[in-house]
C-alpha cells in the first residue's frame, strides 16, 4: 500500500538546486531537484516522519532508499524532486517564497549552493519489483539566505612551476604575418 504524507522541512542549507530549471535524471525525464543539508539534530524530526509513512505502509521488503543519505561529516542530505511535467503533459513549477512567506519569481536567477531554507513537499513510499523505500518529492522552498549561482566553469590560477601547462601558443618563425598580395615585379 503506498502511503504519501505532506512534510515541511526545518531551515537548512541547499546544495544542487535546480528549480528555475530542469534537469534530466538518467532515465532521461526533466525534473525539477533540490537537495537540503541539515545536522543530524535537525534532521530527527524530518527522519521520524519518514521512518513512520515508512512503517505506515506495511511494505516487507527491506528499504532501498529513504529518500536521505548521511554525508561524510556527519550531516543529512534529504532530495527532493519532481517531474517538470505532471503525467497529462501540463507544465509543474516549483512554488518559491521569500523569508516572510510571500511568493516570488526567480526568473533566470539560480539558487546556488550555501543558500539556505526550507522544503515542502511529500514523502511517499514506492514498491516497484525488487525494490522499495520512499521518495521526497518538491513542491515548495522557502528562501531564507539567497545566494546566486555564477557559474562554475571557471578556474583561479594555480601556475607557480615552469613544467605548469600554459595552454597552446602559436609561435611564428619571424616572417610577416600580414597577408601580401601576390604583386608581380617589373
Amino acid at each position: 500500500m503506498s502511503v504519501k504524507r505532506q512534510i515541511t522541512t526545518p531551515v537548512g542549507e541547499f546544495k544542487w538546486a535546480f528549480i528555475t530549471k530542469s534537469r534530466e535524471n538518467l532515465s532521461g525525464v526533466k525534473q525539477y531537484s533540490i537537495t537540503l543539508v541539515l545536522t543530524p539534530e535537525e534532521a530527527k524530526p524530518l527522519i521520524s516522519e519518514i521512518e513512520v509513512v515508512w512503517k505506515e505502509s506495511g511494505i516487507k521488503k527491506p528499504m532501498k532508499s529513504a529518500g536521505y543519505k548521511t554525508n561524510e561529516d556527519g550531516n543529512i542530505e534529504f532530495n527532493f524532486k519532481t517531474n517538470e511535467t505532471f503525467a497529462d503533459g501540463t507544465q509543474n513549477k516549483v512554488a518559491v517564497f521569500d523569508a516572510k512567506g510571500r511568493k516570488v519569481d526567480l526568473g533566470d536567477r539560480l539558487i546556488g549552493n550555501g543558500s539556505r531554507g526550507r522544503v515542502k513537499g511529500v514523502a511517499a513510499t514506492y514498491e516497484q519489483g525488487p525494490n522499495a523505500g520512499v521518495t521526497l518529492y518538491l513542491n515548495a522552498i522557502q528562501i531564507v539566505k539567497f545566494v546566486e549561482y555564477e557559474g562554475g566553469d571557471t578556474f583561479d590560477s594555480v601556475a607557480g612551476s615552469p613544467d605548469d601547462f600554459m595552454g597552446f601558443e602559436t609561435e611564428f618563425d619571424g616572417l610577416d604575418t600580414e597577408m601580401q598580395p601576390d604583386v608581380p615585379k617589373f
